[in-house]
C-alpha cells in the first residue's frame, strides 16, 4: 500500500471492489475508519460509486486567471517530470513543500473526503492513488474542479457542478496517480463502473419543444460515451417508423470518447403532434445502446424552445423565444410592424429562464440564445458566434427587417451586449445592457505578465473601451441596480461617463435599493422582471432602426475576422495584425469619396458606392468611367473594365503592383488567425498514430481532452479521427473543414499533406523551426494556425497545430486553456516547460504572420 495517499483497489478478476483508504503511520495521521465495502463490481449496474477517501492536499501556490500560461508547479514537478509514473518523485509525500508563482511555500497535508467523496476547501491541488489489479475503464464523476489527471492523461471535470455527466478514464494494472486541479472551493470525486461499453446518458440532452399542430422536422443533441479503450465505429438509428421516420447515420468515437450526437427528428409523412399537447417519445440506438428521447409538445404562441445545427461543429444548439402576443382586439401585428430583440442571459442561466423573464408584447419577437452553455464563453469567441447563428434563425422565423434588431442582456449578457455592440457597430438598432460588466480588465481583471499585451491583442475584441468609437453613434440605454453586489454599478456609471465624454447620448437608470436581479412581480406573473423587461428600454428599441446607407462612417476593428465590414467599407487586411484598424469615410455630394485610414493595408468599398474621385489618406485618384480602381502604395494606379456602370469602385491596397489585388493565398476576414479560430467550420481533430507509443498516447490524450472540453464548455461535437482515417477518406469529404493536427511531422501522417512542406513552421521529433529560428528538446510545444495547403481557392479552411517535439511537449500543450474566453492566442506560440514555473518567460516565440502568412521581418 502506498504511503503517500489513499488507495482504491478494484479487484476486477473477482468482480470485487474494495476501498482500502489507509494512510501509513508516517503521515502523522491516525488511520481512518475502514469504509464500507461496495457490492460486487457490476452487480448494481454501476450505481454504487467507489470513493477515494484519503488525499494529500496542497494549498494554492500559483495564481490563476485568464491568460494562456498559468504557472502550475504541480504539473511541472509531478506530471511532466514523470509522465509515466515510473519515478517515486512522481508522487508527493505528506510534508513535502512546493513553491510556486506566489512565492509562498505550500505543504502537502493529509485530508479525508466524506463518504460521498466531498473534500472541503480550501484546496489548490489534491492527489491520491488508485490501485487496480487489471486494466479497467471507470467513469470519473469529478464535480467542482476543472481538471483530472489520471497518470499522464488529462480529463475535464465538472467545474460548474452542472451534472452533464461523468467522463470515462482508464486505470492501468497497478498504481495510478490522480491529480485534481482547478478547484472551485471544494470538490467531489466518485468512480463508477460503467453499466455498458456504449452509454447514452440522459443527463445532457439538447431537446426542442414540438409546437402543436406543426409538422415535425427538427434536431436534438444526445450525449454518447465510449466507456472502452477502443475506437468505436457505431451505427446510429433514430425513429420508429410510426411517428418518427427511421433515419440512419454513423458515429466514430475515440477510446474513452465523449461527445454530443446530432439526431434528426422528422415526423412520418409530415405528421404533426396534436393539440392535446401529449408528449412524444422517439427511440435512439447508437451501436448496442438504446434509449428513448421524450419530447414535449407545446403551444407555439407561448414561450418555447427550438433547436438548430450549428455551422461551427455540426452540433445541435438551442434557443428560446417569446413570440408576439395578440393585441387587445385579438389581432396580430405584421412583420413590417414588428421588432426583434436578441436577449443574452447571465452566467449560469439557461435560455428558457431568460425568455420567461419577459412579458410578451404585440410588436416584439424576443430570442434568447444559449452562449453554447449557461456559462459558456461570456458571449465572446464561440458564444458570440452562437448569438449570431440564433439571430439568423430569428430573422428567418419572424420575417422582421434586419434594420429592426436590438440587443440586450443581463449580467454576463450585459457584457455580451457591450461586446457584440462594440464589435458590430452597424449590426443593431439599439443596445440595452443591464447589470453588465465592461470587460475582463475592469471586472475581475486578468493577470499581468511580460507578454500580456500580446495575449490581450489576440483577444482584442474583448477590449470594449478600445472600441468606444463604434458605440458612440448607437442608441443605448444602460440599466443597473444601485446595490448590485455581483457586478457593481460603477461599471454602468463608467460606461455612461466615457460614452458621454466621447459625444454619445446614452440613457441610464440606476434603480435605488436594488441588487443584481430585481423587479419580479409579487405574486409572480408570467414574464416581466424589471431588470431586463424595462419599459423605457423597450421604448428605445421600438423607436430605433439601423441606418442603412450613411454618408459618414467612423469605424474601428481589432480583428477583421470578428468585424470587417461597416456599412459600405470593408477592411480586408490590416498593416499589422494584432493592432486596431480605423477608417473614417465621407461620401460628398460633389461625387468625391474621402477615406482616412489607420493600420489598413487592404480596403474595399461596396460595389454600389461609386464616385468620380477617390481621396485616400490625402492622395487623390481618378480613372476612366466604368472601371475598378486599384491603388498601390507606390502610387501606381490600375483599372479593370466595368462597362455600363458609371463611376468607379475602389479596391485599395498598400502593396506593390506585382501583388494581385485579392490573392487567394493571403489572409482574409474568413481565413485568418488567431489560433482559436481554427475551432470552427466543422473542425476535425486529427490524431497522429505514426509516432512511438508515448507520442501516440499523448496525441490521443490531448485531442480527447480538447474534445471533452469542447463538449463540456460548448455543448459541442468535436470529431476525433486518426491521421490514417483522415488520409483514407476522399479529399472532398473534408475539403471545407478546419483541421487540427496533434503530434508532429514524424508522428502524424497527415502533416505534410495538410500543412505542406514549404511553410515557415516545422515541428519534428526533438526540434522546432520557425523562419530562421530553431529550438531543440523533447519537451517543446507549439500552437499554430495556417491555411490548409491541400485546399485551393479563396478563403481556404485553416489548419491548426497542437504540436509537441515529444510526448512531454504534447502534454504541455494540454495545459493551455484554449476554450476559456478572455484568453488570447496569436497565430503562433512556441513554448517550453518553463511556462509552468515562470509563465510568459517560458515562451520562446509568439505573434502573428503577416498578410501573406509569412514570418514578419525581424521575426516575432
Amino acid at each position: 500500500m502506498s504511503p503517500r495517499a489513499g488507495l482504491l483497489m478494484l479487484r476486477v478478476g473477482s468482480l470485487l471492489a474494495v476501498l482500502l483508504g489507509t494512510l501509513s503511520a508516517s503521515t502523522g495521521v491516525g488511520p481512518p475508519e475502514p469504509p464500507e465495502v461496495p457490492p460486487a463490481l457490476g452487480t448494481d449496474g454501476g450505481v454504487t460509486p467507489w470513493i477515494p477517501r484519503n488525499w494529500l492536499v496542497l494549498p494554492a501556490v500559483d495564481r490563476r486567471g485568464r491568460r494562456p500560461f498559468n504557472p502550475d508547479a504541480v504539473v511541472a514537478r509531478y506530471v511532466l517530470a514523470d509522465p509515466g509514473l515510473t519515478d517515486p518523485r512522481g508522487l508527493p509525500a505528506e510534508g513535502d513543500v512546493v513553491v510556486g508563482e506566489t512565492g509562498e511555500p505550500g505543504t502537502w497535508t493529509a485530508r479525508q473526503a466524506d463518504d460521498k467523496g466531498n473534500l472541503d476547501g480550501p484546496v489548490g491541488t489534491a492527489v491520491t492513488t488508485v490501485q487496480a489489479e487489471t486494466d479497467v475503464v471507470v467513469l470519473a464523476d469529478l464535480s467542482g474542479a476543472s481538471r483530472l489527471w489520471v497518470n499522464d492523461v488529462p480529463h475535464h471535470g465538472d467545474v460548474y457542478r452542472a451534472g452533464f455527466g461523468p467522463v470515462p478514464v482508464r486505470l492501468r494494472a497497478g498504481e495510478n496517480r490522480l491529480i485534481v486541479s482547478g478547484v472551485r472551493g471544494r470538490f467531489r470525486l466518485q468512480l463508477h463502473r460503467p453499466a455498458a461499453e456504449i452509454l447514452l446518458p440522459e443527463s445532457d440532452d439538447t431537446r426542442p419543444q414540438l409546437p402543436a399542430g406543426q409538422p415535425i422536422d427538427t434536431w436534438a443533441g444526445v450525449l454518447v460515451v465510449n466507456a472502452t479503450d477502443r475506437w468505436q465505429h457505431l451505427p446510429v438509428t433514430v425513429g420508429d417508423g410510426v411517428v418518427f421516420e427511421r433515419l440512419d447515420s454513423e458515429l466514430t468515437l475515440p477510446p474513452l470518447g465523449t461527445t454530443k450526437l446530432s439526431v434528426r427528428l422528422r415526423g412520418v409523412a409530415g405528421q404533426a403532434p396534436g393539440d392535446g399537447l401529449t408528449d412524444l417519445v422517439c427511440p435512439i440506438r447508437c451501436g448496442p445502446a438504446l434509449r428513448s428521447l421524450a419530447l414535449h409538445v407545446v403551444d407555439a404562441t407561448g414561450v418555447h424552445t427550438s433547436t438548430f445545427v450549428s455551422a461551427m461543429d455540426h452540433s445541435v444548439q438551442k434557443y428560446s423565444l417569446v413570440p408576439p402576443m395578440a393585441d387587445e382586439g385579438g389581432g396580430s401585428s405584421t412583420p413590417a410592424e414588428q421588432h426583434l430583440v436578441l436577449s443574452l442571459h447571465g452566467a449560469g442561466v439557461d435560455c428558457p429562464s431568460q425568455a420567461r423573464s419577459y412579458q410578451a408584447k404585440p410588436d416584439f419577437w424576443i430570442f434568447a440564445p444559449t452562449n453554447r452553455r449557461p456559462f459558456g464563453f461570456d458571449w465572446q469567441d464561440w458564444g458570440r458566434r452562437d448569438a449570431y447563428e440564433v439571430l439568423e434563425h430569428g430573422l428567418a422565423r419572424s420575417g422582421v427587417s434586419r434594420t429592426r434588431v436590438s440587443l440586450t442582456g443581463h449580467s454576463m449578457g450585459g457584457h455580451g451586449t457591450w461586446h457584440l455592440g462594440a464589435n458590430d457597430a452597424d449590426g443593431f438598432a439599439a443596445l440595452g445592457p443591464s447589470a453588465g460588466w465592461i470587460g475582463f480588465d475592469t471586472y475581475g481583471g486578468r493577470p499581468d505578465g511580460s507578454l500580456a499585451p500580446v495575449w490581450h491583442a489576440a483577444d482584442g475584441a474583448s477590449l470594449t473601451l478600445d472600441l468606444l468609437d463604434n458605440l458612440v453613434p448607437q442608441p443605448i440605454y444602460i440599466l443597473h441596480g444601485a446595490d448590485d453586489d455581483n457586478v457593481p454599478a460603477t461599471e454602468a456609471r463608467r460606461m455612461h461617463e466615457v460614452l458621454t465624454e466621447a459625444g454619445a447620448h446614452p440613457g441610464i437608470h440606476i434603480e435605488p435599493d436594488r441588487n443584481h436581479w430585481w423587479g419580479e412581480a409579487d405574486p409572480p406573473r408570467p414574464g416581466g422582471a424589471d431588470c431586463v423587461d424595462w419599459p423605457e428600454m423597450f421604448e428605445l428599441f421600438r423607436a430605433s432602426e439601423i441606418e442603412t446607407d450613411p454618408d459618414q462612417i467612423a469605424f474601428a476593428t481589432v480583428d477583421p475576422g470578428v468585424d470587417s465590414a461597416h456599412h459600405w467599407v470593408t477592411v480586408v487586411q490590416p498593416l499589422v495584425y494584432g493592432e486596431p484598424s480605423r477608417v473614417q469615410a465621407d461620401r460628398g455630394a460633389d461625387g468625391v469619396v474621402r477615406l482616412t485610414t489607420e493600420n489598413v493595408r487592404r480596403l474595399e468599398v461596396a460595389p454600389g458606392v461609386r464616385a468620380s474621385t477617390w481621396v485616400v489618406d490625402d492622395e487623390r485618384f481618378e480613372a476612366e468611367d466604368g472601371a475598378t480602381l486599384a491603388v498601390y502604395e507606390d502610387g501606381t494606379v490600375t483599372t479593370s473594365s466595368r462597362a455600363g456602370k458609371p463611376g468607379w469602385q475602389l479596391q485599395w491596397t498598400r502593396a506593390s503592383p506585382s501583388d494581385p489585388l485579392r490573392p487567394a493565398a493571403q489572409k482574409s476576414p474568413r481565413s485568418s488567425g488567431p489560433f482559436k479560430r481554427v475551432f470552427d467550420r466543422g473542425f476535425l481533430l486529427v490524431v497522429g498514430t505514426s509516432g512511438d507509443d508515448d507520442e501516440d498516447r499523448a496525441a490521443l490524450g490531448v485531442a480527447r481532452y480538447h474534445a471533452q472540453t469542447w463538449w463540456y464548455r460548448g455543448n459541442g461535437h468535436a470529431r476525433v479521427l486518426t491521421d490514417r482515417e483522415f488520409l483514407a477518406d476522399p479529399a472532398e469529404v473534408h475539403a471545407e473543414a478546419h483541421v487540427v493536427l496533434y503530434g508532429n511531422a514524424d508522428s502524424n501522417a497527415a502533416w505534410s499533406r495538410v500543412l505542406g512542406r514549404d511553410g515557415p513552421v516545422g515541428v519534428s521529433r526533438g526540434r522546432v523551426t520557425l523562419g530562421e529560428e530553431s529550438w531543440e528538446g523533447d519537451e517543446l510545444a507549439v500552437l499554430v494556425v495556417r491555411p490548409r495547403a491541400d485546399v485551393g481557392g479563396a478563403d481556404p479552411p485553416l489548419v491548426g497545430l497542437v504540436a509537441g517535439t515529444g510526448a512531454r511537449g504534447l502534454l504541455l500543450a494540454a495545459t493551455v486553456p484554449v476554450f476559456v474566453s478572455g484568453v488570447g492566442l496569436p497565430d503562433v506560440t512556441v513554448f517550453g516547460p518553463d511556462v509552468l514555473t515562470a509563465g510568459d518567460e517560458g515562451v520562446l516565440a509568439a505573434g502573428w504572420f503577416d498578410h501573406a502568412w509569412r514570418v514578419p521581418p525581424g521575426g516575432f
